[in-house]
């Protein structure tokens, strides 16, 4: 089956009063991904005009939908809520799915990263519920990468994070923490009896945050009136 023919792979991501930052995750996801898919943002009740954008976004083409939550209810809340929200919509969510989060880019690559890592969870899918994109930074230059994975234990699961939709369902989706989600999300890893994450080597994001901090990034911004 062609890349054309398969059933789109869908991205859920969850912001909040980022719009800046939003404005560019979104545009690299739209600009580097060749594989089918369907890009979903979840909004944790924003009030700096991240609503308004991302009508405008949609219209673009630039996201599949969007789903304005009453409250900030944090990352694993939104998750859950944005779990539900596209598996209610027809045809349900997609049997692989995607999990992250405002302030991350995804990397350039041939193919592209979304095939690759939907390949690695193909791949290990026995062994691990979920694998997830390293975040491009200096302390990680003492992964080992010669192999194509490494277990994880402590590193925020929601970067661009690859599972399963049994399994998601199986843990009972991603409880409603408002704090770091990587706490109830590795307790719910471990009632399914799996390893909690996954970490791919040579899947790196970029963290918007600390590129600014270090002056290796700038922001742009869609175009109001075209694609």
């Amino acid at each position: 089956m062609g890349q054309k023919d398969m059933k789109p792979i869908d991205l859920i991501l969850i912001t909040f009063n980022r719009q800046n930052f939003l404005e560019q995750t979104v545009k690299k996801i739209y600009e580097r991904t060749n594989l089918p898919h369907r890009l979903w943002v979840i909004d944790n009740c924003s009030t700096d005009g991240t609503q308004e954008w991302l009508k405008k976004a949609k219209l673009f083409g630039y996201i599949h939908d969007y789903l304005f939550l009453e409250e900030n209810i944090g990352l694993a809340g939104g998750f859950t809520r944005g779990f539900e929200y596209v598996n209610g919509q027809k045809g349900g969510i997609s049997d692989y799915f995607i999990c992250t989060q405002d302030d991350l880019i995804c990397p350039a690559m041939n193919p592209c990263w979304l095939s690759r890592i939907v390949h690695l969870m193909e791949k290990y899918k026995e062994e691990y519920s979920a694998i997830a994109m390293r975040i491009q930074r200096t302390r990680h230059k003492d992964i080992d990468e010669s192999k194509e994975l490494i277990p994880a234990s402590n590193s925020c699961p929601s970067v661009f994070r690859v599972m399963r939709k049994q399994d998601a369902i199986d843990m009972g989706l991603f409880g409603v923490a408002k704090h770091w989600e990587t706490v109830s999300f590795s307790n719910k890893m471990k009632q399914i009896g799996k390893p909690r994450l996954a970490l791919a080597t040579h899947l790196r994001a970029d963290h918007i945050g600390f590129m600014i901090e270090n002056k290796g990034f700038s922001i742009s911004r869609i175009p109001k009136n075209t694609r």
